[in-house]
């Protein structure tokens, strides 16, 4: 089964486990048989691929559920189950062994004739007797049949499943165009922030800067300035000057006077073109 390698490598460490070969067969067996069976519902998961793989990464690890996306575990591992939720399937034997579930959802990208891309579902719940050996597992059953999956799961003949798949693949020819146009834009914008940052990183980048920063704080002196000259014609006319508006407006125009000092020299070490700071402020 195509599915056997990677859902056995999850639970199944071939050295040191501690199991016995028939355990193993009666393992696969029962992991084999229960592909086959949703190979033949073919079950469908009804939603866009990004709502489920947010429900693998967000919900299914709350609810005890792996989730395999096309091979590889999507979100956190899941803890496993106390066997309570699951009484009826286990031996009298395993419940008193304190024995716990474990749950996979296993996702599989598929396509339809006009490019929809949509998922494929197969689960299973498994048995641990053994907290030591938390390798192997007993297969013991379906999945959405033995615990609470809040993934939208059909099987692809119900009437649920047809009608999603068929509205979907009808306009998957305009939603692939418009993902191609989206993609070709972020591709764009990545490509200008990428030549932006390079820019910023070079020499001739980082001394625009200094040089940005030097007329920046010019306009912060010229606005401090232009707060004491409008003091000073409201004092003219009533008589009383505003203290605190003069002194913050003298606070920013001493600051950005040493600042621009410092920037005025980086921008020389830079090869600044100027010869004087007046000369850039022209």
């Amino acid at each position: 089964m195509k599915y056997r390698t990677t859902l056995l490598a999850l639970f199944i460490t071939a050295a040191g486990t501690g199991c016995t070969q028939e355990e193993m067969r009666q393992f696969q067996e029962g992991l084999d048989a229960h592909m086959l069976e949703m190979s033949a519902q073919d079950y469908v998961v009804v939603l866009q691929p990004a709502q489920a793989l947010k429900v693998c990464e967000e919900r299914l690890p709350q609810v005890a559920v792996n989730c395999v996306v096309d091979g590889k575990l999507i979100g956190p591992p899941a803890k496993r189950l106390p066997f309570g939720v699951m009484n009826e399937k286990l031996t009298f034997q395993e419940r008193g062994a304190h024995a716990q579930i474990g749950n996979v959802l296993v996702l599989t990208t598929q396509t339809t004739l006009n490019g929809f891309k949509y998922f494929s579902a197969t689960g299973y719940s498994t048995l641990s007797t053994n907290p030591e050996q938390k390798e192997f597992e007993r297969f013991i059953g379906t999945l959405w049949t033995n615990a609470s999956v809040p993934m939208n799961i059909h099987r692809r003949d119900d009437q649920v499943a047809t009608s999603f798949l068929y509205r979907n693949d009808a306009n998957a020819p305009q939603i692939n165009a418009e993902l191609h146009r989206q993609a070709e834009l972020a591709a764009r914008n990545a490509q200008l922030q990428a030549d932006q940052q390079a820019y910023d990183n070079s020499v001739e980048g980082r001394a625009e800067a200094q040089r940005n920063a030097i007329l920046a704080c010019q306009e912060e002196i010229d606005d401090a300035r232009a707060d004491i000259a409008e003091d000073d014609r409201v004092a003219r006319v009533s008589g009383v000057r505003n203290l605190s508006v003069r002194h913050e407006a003298g606070l920013r125009i001493v600051r950005c006077q040493d600042d621009m000092k410092a920037y005025w020299k980086a921008y020389k070490q830079l090869g600044g073109k100027e010869r004087t700071m007046a000369e850039l402020l022209k």
